[in-house]
C-alpha cells in the first residue's frame, strides 16, 4: 500500500505486508500535513513464474481429463452394444452395424466403415456370388471415389481375419466374379 501526494505524485507512506505473518508494517513514516493524498493498494503481484507454472499444471490435468472421459465413453458404447437388440446373428458373432462392432462372447471387435458396409452387404446375401462391381460401386464409388478390384481384395482379407474366430464363416473366392459368403 502507498500513499501518494496528489500534487507531486511522490510516495509519502509505504506500508508493506509480511508474506510470512501478514503483519502490515511501514516502510517510511513521517507526519503529514493537510493536503490531498492518493492511495495506491497493490493486491497482488504479478509473476510470470507462478503462470508458468500454472500452465505446466493444467495442460497435464486437462489431458489426463480428456482420456478419463474417452475411457468412460468407450466403456459406455461398449455397454450400449451389450443392450442393443439390433444385430445380425452371424454365425458365432453378432454383428451391430449401427455401431460398426462384432461381437463373439465377450470380445468386440471394431469396424471400419468400409469393413461394416462390406460385411453388411455380405450379410444380406448370403450363400449367394456378390459381384466385385456391387462392392466397388456401393462402398467406394457412390462417395465418388474411383478404385481398383484389388481393394475389394485387401477389404474381403481383413475381414477374413476379424471373423476367423468361428470356422463356420468362409469367404469363397468366385474367379472373375467376386465373393460368395457362407455360413455353415
Amino acid at each position: 500500500m502507498n500513499l501518494r501526494n496528489c500534487k507531486q505524485n511522490e510516495t509519502v507512506f509505504a506500508f508493506e505486508i509480511n508474506s510470512q505473518t501478514g503483519d502490515l508494517r511501514g516502510c517510511r513514516g513521517r507526519k503529514l500535513e493537510v493536503g490531498c493524498y492518493v492511495i495506491e493498494i497493490d493486491f497482488l503481484k504479478t509473476d510470470q513464474s507462478n503462470f508458468f507454472w500454472l500452465l505446466l499444471l493444467i495442460i497435464p490435468l486437462s489431458l489426463s481429463g480428456f482420456y478419463v472421459k474417452n475411457k468412460f465413453r468407450k466403456q459406455e458404447e461398449k455397454e450400449s452394444i451389450i443392450d442393443n437388440n439390433d444385430y445380425i446373428q452371424l454365425g458365432s458373432f453378432r454383428f451391430y452395424a449401427d455401431n460398426n462392432v462384432l461381437k463373439i462372447e465377450n470380445n468386440n471387435i471394431t469396424l471400419s466403415e468400409k469393413e461394416t458396409k462390406a460385411l453388411k452387404i455380405f450379410a444380406e446375401n448370403i450363400n449367394q456370388i456378390v459381384e466385385r462391381e456391387k462392392l466397388m460401386k456401393e462402398i467406394w464409388e457412390d462417395k465418388g471415389i474411383v478404385v481398383i478390384s484389388r481393394n475389394v481384395d485387401v477389404l474381403v482379407s481383413k475381414l477374413r481375419k476379424k471373423l476367423s474366430d468361428d470356422n463356420s464363416i468362409k469367404f469363397i473366392n468366385v474367379p472373375g466374379r467376386g465373393y460368395k459368403f457362407i455360413i455353415e
